[in-house]
C-alpha cells in the first residue's frame, strides 16, 4: 500500500496508463490531502476531469496551481487550451500572453494567441502577432500563410 506521496503518485500514473480513472483521481486527492500544492497530482487530475468533459472544474484545478505559481507553463497552456475550447477567447488571450512574459519567443503561445485574435475578429492585432512570429523565425510556415490569409481577407474586404 502507497504510503509516501512519491508513491501515491506513480500508483496514480499506473491507473491511468490502465484506464482506471476514477482510482487515478483517487490516489491524486490523497496527494493533494497530504500536499495541497503539489503541482504534478493538480496537472494530472485536470486533465483527467478535462478528458471526461468537465472542463470548469479541471481549469479550478489549473487555478490552484496558477495561485501559487502564477507562471507556470504548463498550467497557463492547459487553461488557455481549455478556454479556447468553451469559446472564451479574450481569457484564452490572457493566458497565452502570460506565458510570453516569461517566454517572449514561444511560438505555440504566439500562435494560440493569434487564432484567438481570428476568432475574436481582430485581424490587425493577430497580423501583429504573426510579425511577432516571423521576427522569431522568418520561415515559419503557418505564420506565412496565415499572415498572407488574414491581408487577402482584409484586401477583398475593404
Amino acid at each position: 500500500m502507497p504510503t509516501t506521496v512519491y508513491d501515491l503518485f506513480k500508483k496514480g500514473e499506473e491507473l491511468c496508463n490502465l484506464g482506471k480513472y476514477e482510482e487515478a483521481i483517487e490516489c491524486y486527492d490523497k496527494v493533494l490531502a497530504i500536499d495541497p500544492k503539489n503541482i504534478e497530482a493538480l496537472i494530472q487530475k485536470s486533465s483527467i476531469l478535462y478528458d471526461f468533459g468537465d472542463i470548469d472544474e479541471a481549469i479550478e484545478y489549473l487555478d490552484k496551481i496558477l495561485a501559487f505559481d502564477p507562471n507556470n507553463f504548463k498550467a497557463l497552456f492547459n487553461k488557455g487550451d481549455m478556454l479556447l475550447e468553451l469559446e472564451k477567447y479574450s481569457e484564452t488571450k490572457e493566458c497565452y500572453e502570460k506565458v510570453l512574459e516569461t517566454e517572449p519567443k514561444n511560438i505555440p503561445a504566439l500562435s494560440r494567441i493569434a487564432y484567438a485574435l481570428s476568432l475574436l475578429g481582430k485581424p490587425h492585432e493577430e497580423i501583429e502577432c504573426y510579425n511577432k512570429m516571423l521576427a522569431i523565425d522568418p520561415n515559419n510556415i503557418e505564420a506565412l500563410k496565415n499572415k498572407k490569409l488574414v491581408l487577402d481577407k482584409l484586401k477583398n474586404s475593404g
